[in-house]
């Protein structure tokens, strides 16, 4: 009997392909770097983790979604079992372009994490260097140039001058691009759905961006509570400046609305969310405009955060080339044309922001306080 028992043991093991006793297998297979830069005609590497509970040698196939950019000199890997080291794959750039080295399949079940790699192959690495720069410079523009404006304002214990609207679109178009940010980068069923909707894409939002975001949110609060603190009776926020509040408010209501009734996913929602701060920028610095040109001074606006922030536009429509050109991928200006334009529209209300304060008005004195009761009167 027990002859008999132990030869159908090893026959249905045999035609099953089992082992015995049975035991549940897996492998967690991770790629690190998520971004790996290469220059043309060098090698880079990238590690393979593998990880887990088998008996048997894993089979993992490598494969680069376009050969002509890139290629991966050991496309099948066979991992030792319980191997419990990381595994270098060398990685030769081909020509510039970017590609994805994604994991296509392996001989054991497998719970990937980031089981793919965004290839940049550049042509210098002096260009990537100087983009880099570039591109915390523009950050470190941008994060600081409203203190500038606080300062002032401080000093002079007045906002006469100084646009109110321009300050509360400011506003309104950082907390839109916070909530963004914070959705995109903070909860996990987001970026989950981010990576289901736009595989092997990197996710948009970075720390560094998070930090731009809610920094930036919380100067532009600063600097309009100043400026309602100083507000004379002769600088009233316009109506289309208290309509472009209600535009948002409206919006934000109803994509939530259609967000949590299930008629729009979250992503959807955050993302037309995040489209106001490039839209709003239209507006934002045509009060402004509008407040020199009526006092014929530029006395209430900051000269440094002028200079800022028309050097932070220069810097990131700068990098943004700079990056196409090393990549030879010049359709990261289509995707990403809304930063771009951000930064071209900056620029050009910057450059007649300028030519005022220093061609136009250069040394003009705003009206005293009597005088500009007079015309808002008149």
């Amino acid at each position: 009997m027990f002859k008999l028992f132990v030869t159908i043991s090893l026959f249905y093991h045999g035609v099953c392909g089992l082992s015995f006793p049975t035991t549940t297998e897996s492998v967690v297979v991770s790629v690190e770097p998520s971004v790996l830069n290469i220059v043309v005609n060098e090698t880079s590497a990238l590690v393979l983790n593998v990880r887990g509970n088998y008996s048997h040698p894993a089979v993992i196939h490598l494969k680069s979604t376009d050969p002509t950019i890139c290629k991966v000199t050991n496309f099948t890997v066979i991992v030792p079992e319980r191997h419990a080291f990381p595994l270098y794959i060398g990685v030769l750039g081909l020509r510039a372009g970017v590609c994805i080295i994604r994991v296509e399949r392996v001989t054991a079940h497998v719970a990937a994490n980031s089981t793919f790699v965004v290839v940049r192959v550049i042509i210098s690495q002096s260009l990537a260097v100087f983009a880099d720069v570039a591109g915390w410079i523009y950050f470190l523009c941008w994060i600081g140039y409203d203190y500038p404006q606080i300062l002032r304002n401080y000093k002079r214990q007045s906002v006469v001058g100084f646009s109110l609207d321009y300050a509360v679109i400011h506003v309104v178009a950082f907390t839109a691009y916070s909530i963004f940010c914070i959705g995109m980068y903070c909860v996990p069923s987001v970026r989950k759905e981010y990576d289901v909707v736009n595989r092997f894409k990197e996710n948009p939002v970075q720390i560094n961006d998070l930090v731009f975001a809610v920094h930036g949110l919380f100067s532009a609060v600063l600097l309009l509570a100043q400026g309602l603190y100083y507000k004379k009776p002769t600088q009233p926020i316009s109506n289309v400046t208290y309509s472009l509040v209600a535009i948002f408010l409206l919006l934000v209501v109803t994509v939530t609305s259609l967000s949590i009734s299930s008629m729009m996913s979250v992503l959807t929602s955050l993302t037309l969310i995040s489209y106001v701060k490039f839209i709003y920028v239209f507006f934002q610095y045509l009060p402004q405009i509008y407040v020199n040109f009526s006092f014929k001074s530029c006395e209430g606006v900051s000269k440094v955060r002028l200079a800022l922030d028309c050097f932070g536009s220069i810097c990131s429509a700068t990098q943004m080339m700079i990056i196409a050109a090393n990549e030879n991928n010049w359709v990261t200006l289509k995707t990403g044309l809304a930063k771009f334009m951000l930064s071209v529209v900056s620029l050009f209300c910057n450059s007649v922001l300028i030519v005022q304060q220093f061609i136009l008005y250069r040394g003009n004195s705003i009206p005293d306080v009597t005088e500009l009761m007079h015309l808002s009167k008149n």
